[in-house]
């Protein structure tokens, strides 16, 4: 059994404090190597501060003698495959510099674009003056394109189309318009200068002579209380046999044909616009026959006509 005296307790304590002493030395040294090893940066001489920008944010950084690559490391700003950083990576950094991690992302869309059609307009030396013809409706074209969008930090920095397939062609439009202004009846060759499609109609002076009904007030079915024998142009209301001396006299739209006109009928000769009619609008004209019989017999067709040039 051990012996306890004074002399031993001390040594006992001595030997213990001296090893307390070596476990703080040995701790404290391998906290100071720990943190110069950390931030070894901060003890260097010539270390200095860098502006770097990455997601939205930005900071100050100290550096020293680091690339590019060691800042964002140990930063921790990581990479993904289509990021890329300005300046480059293996860049030595040094005073005035500033980083800048620019996140990049690709997306591929579908889209479909319309193929406008385009309108032609040609003459044909068979057509009248005056007619138009459409040809071919149009129809619009419709393409699908494969498209790459390209953002950059979160906004749109290209679009690339990269496939095209074409869904429908598009179909011009085009139409015709005449270009002959002369006609040929009966070995006369006719100069005109346009060729209109109208609804004719046909009508007696009014007289007595003509055979037109009239009602007890003295009004005609054909020409009402105007059937004194004038046309409104004030000529004799006679009609004509279509010839060039004697031409079909027409009650008209002075709108649509101005009148004085000289036109030519198809299939019964020539005529003058000399009257007019209150039920006569547009693309209509009314024949002046010499009487009530023949005017109900022509009853109501349709009919070419042609405006000819003022003599």
């Amino acid at each position: 059994m051990p012996v306890f005296t004074k002399q031993n307790t001390l040594e006992t304590s001595r030997r213990r404090t001296s090893v307390l002493r070596y476990y703080i030395f040995t701790a404290s040294a391998v906290f100071i190597i720990a943190a110069v090893a950390i931030a070894g940066y901060f003890l260097l001489p010539g270390a200095f501060s860098v502006k770097v920008e990455a997601d939205g944010q930005i900071c100050e950084a100290e550096v020293g003698a680091e690339t590019v690559a060691d800042l964002l490391d140990r930063l921790g700003i990581e990479l993904r495959e289509l990021d890329r950083v300005e300046p480059a990576l293996q860049h030595s950094l040094k005073p005035g510099d500033s980083v800048k991690v620019i996140r990049v992302e690709k997306r591929f869309v579908t889209r479909r674009r319309e193929i406008p059609f385009q309108e032609i307009i040609r003459g044909n030396g068979r057509l009248s003056r005056g007619v138009l013809r459409v040809l071919q409706e149009g129809i619009k074209g419709i393409q699908e394109e494969t498209v790459e969008i390209t953002s950059e930090n979160g906004s749109q920095v290209s679009a690339t189309v990269l496939q095209t397939d074409l869904l429908r062609a598009k179909q011009d439009f085009i139409i015709e318009f005449g270009e002959n202004n002369t006609l040929s009846r009966s070995g006369r060759n006719i100069a005109f200068t346009s060729e209109h499609m109208v609804t004719a109609t046909a009508y007696c002076n009014g007289t007595e002579a003509s055979g037109c009904p009239r009602d007890k007030r003295g009004c005609s079915v054909c020409t009402g209380f105007y059937n004194d024998g004038y046309t409104a142009t004030g000529l004799p209301a006679v009609a004509g046999d279509g010839s060039p001396e004697n031409p079909y006299i027409i009650a008209v739209d002075p709108r649509v044909f101005p009148l004085g006109s000289r036109l030519y009928l198809d299939g019964y000769g020539f005529a003058i616009a000399a009257d007019t009619g209150s039920a006569i609008k547009g693309y209509c004209i009314d024949i002046l026959f010499p009487t009530h019989k023949e005017a109900v017999q022509f009853g109501r067709r349709q009919m070419k006509i042609y405006l000819l040039p003022e003599q």
